[in-house]
């Protein structure tokens, strides 16, 4: 009896069976729903709590963290954009009884996809130093700011635009700098001559 309660295991499908039988397009799909999802949890909270308590309780910022939280968030977000598209279409030529994958081919797609969500982790980094750049420039020329009364946060400026502050950099030679460098135009000249504090 025990014996009857056993399935037949002629007729149980081999593990690669499941990669052989027009699934092929469907599981690309869910790969790509898969890494959507990876995209998504890591682009959530990025120091959004913080945030909104600088704003409630009107600190002011002192740092650049919140702009690249926000632009890391807002490009990972565009990878979960571009995974569901991607999945949808594996879905729909699915359904469209194209020609499925199958064998080498599909463990050659299935890698090639997290290759390239590996990609674009890498290629996030210099991506988004570069729109800050962009848009920290333009801000720049169009409203006026006080570098003098900002060290922490000109100190920051400085090294996104690959200009360490040193330890002999009086605060005027090295706001200086700053300012001959992305070509904005040059404060009056203070009396007192004050070091930049050290990292």
């Amino acid at each position: 009896m025990l014996l009857s309660l056993m399935p037949d295991l002629a007729l149980v499908p081999e593990a690669s069976a499941v990669f052989t039988e027009g699934n092929g397009l469907a599981i690309l799909g869910g790969i790509c729903v898969l890494l959507a999802g990876v995209f998504q949890l890591s682009s959530m909270g990025r120091d959004r709590a913080r945030n909104h308590l600088h704003q409630v309780m009107g600190t002011p910022v002192t740092s650049l963290q919140p702009l690249r939280g926000a632009m890391v968030a807002k490009a990972r977000g565009q990878g979960v954009a571009v995974f569901l598209m991607l999945a949808a279409l594996f879905l729909i030529a699915d359904r469209l009884d194209v020609g499925e994958p199958t064998g080498l081919t599909l463990w050659l797609l299935a890698a090639a996809l997290v290759i390239l969500s590996g990609v674009f982790f890498v290629l996030l980094g210099p991506y988004v130093e570069n729109s800050m750049r962009r848009h920290l420039l333009t801000h720049l020329r169009q409203f006026p700011f006080s570098f003098e009364d900002n060290i922490a946060l000109t100190r920051e400026i400085g090294a996104l635009f690959g200009m360490p502050s040193h330890q002999e950099d009086t605060l005027e030679d090295y706001v200086g700098r700053i300012r001959e460098k992305l070509s904005l135009p040059q404060a009056p000249r203070r009396v007192d001559r004050l070091r930049v504090p050290p990292m």
